[in-house]
């Protein structure tokens, strides 16, 4: 009798081990990890023609671009995260006890608006007033972010990780959730292309991570991988 419940009791415990794994599954493994410090510079142009009267012929104005409109920005973020799978204490079998770590970010970017003219434009009630060559200064913008890591998921050498905001300052509207992706590109102790990292602002904490996607070359630092 005691030999069957020993058996029974060892049973329950390993249909109770499946069942944690299954509901905290946002996660690689019980041993993945992906930590990084370091920074990354983004710039980013993008430019919008403008139309107006090129050229007028028996009475009817003719549109084309006369100029354009160019937004130059570039965005650091200077990055520090530690996050592991779990189990966070010693209670493997808790479903709660899983990814766990902390996350920050330091957001700043600048730009500006440039309108050029190409000096082909006519003026005409049928379109916009001709452009005016100017620059224009945009706002800055920024964030220092704080974050309790809320999940992790680890695909080869790229890893996501999500968190819960703790502490958000700066000029940009507070969110509740971030995520981080991180994509580590060292081979046999070489660095044959950079590691990657990227941030997004989300307005809620995930409890599930999307699968890791890319990021930018960092300029400075290192990101670590691990799907032990």
């Amino acid at each position: 009798m005691k030999r069957l419940i020993v058996v029974a009791a060892a049973v329950a415990a390993l249909l109770s081990l499946g069942a944690s794994q299954a509901v905290a599954g946002n996660h690689s493994g019980p041993e993945a990890l992906a930590k990084g410090t370091g920074s990354v510079t983004i710039p980013a142009t993008s430019s919008t023609p403008i139309i107006g009267c090129v050229f007028f012929f028996l009475g009817t104005c003719f549109g084309g671009q006369v100029g354009s409109t160019t937004t130059s920005t570039m965005t650091s973020e200077e990055f520090d995260f530690d996050a592991k799978a779990g189990p966070q204490t010693l209670t493997p079998l808790d479903p709660t006890d899983g990814p766990f770590g902390h996350m920050r970010v330091v957001y700043r970017q600048t730009g500006t608006v440039t309108v050029t003219s190409f000096g082909n434009c006519i003026p005409s009630a049928a379109f916009p007033p001709c452009p005016v060559p100017s620059q224009t200064t945009l706002p800055e913008s920024t964030a220092d972010v704080t974050a309790d890591v809320t999940c992790l998921q680890v695909v080869n050498n790229t890893a996501a990780i999500g968190g819960h905001v703790t502490r958000f300052a700066g000029s940009l509207t507070p969110t509740r959730g971030i995520l981080f992706n991180g994509t580590d590109n060292t081979v046999a102790g070489q660095q044959p292309t950079p590691d990657l990292f990227d941030s997004a602002f989300l307005t809620d904490a995930p409890q599930v991570c999307p699968p890791p996607s890319g990021g930018h070359p960092i300029t400075s630092g290192d990101v670590y991988v691990d799907q032990s």
